[in-house]
């Protein structure tokens, strides 16, 4: 298991729970769209250990993984809205 960047108590509680909320999203569109988890992680460039990470709101996963599966997965714009 690869080591954790953020340890989780120094996530604040706001940030851990928006990161849990991404992650059910990412879980839920991929479901939805009937992508495997193993098809998702390739497209996203990822392996399927970090998507596990993500779809648990894993404060330790990168936020370029977090971003580069949203985009992936078409939700990119509802989850971070284009600066005016």
């Amino acid at each position: 298991m690869p080591a954790r960047n953020t340890p989780p108590a120094a996530v604040p509680t706001l940030i851990g729970e928006r990161l849990v909320l991404w992650g059910r999203c990412i879980r839920a569109q991929r479901l939805a769209q009937r992508i495997t988890a193993r098809e998702l992680a390739e497209r996203s460039d990822l392996s399927r250990a970090t998507l596990q990470r993500l779809e648990r709101g894993d404060p330790g996963a990168s936020a370029a993984a977090y971003f580069r599966v949203l985009m992936v997965l078409g939700l990119r714009d509802e989850a971070v809205p284009s600066l005016p």
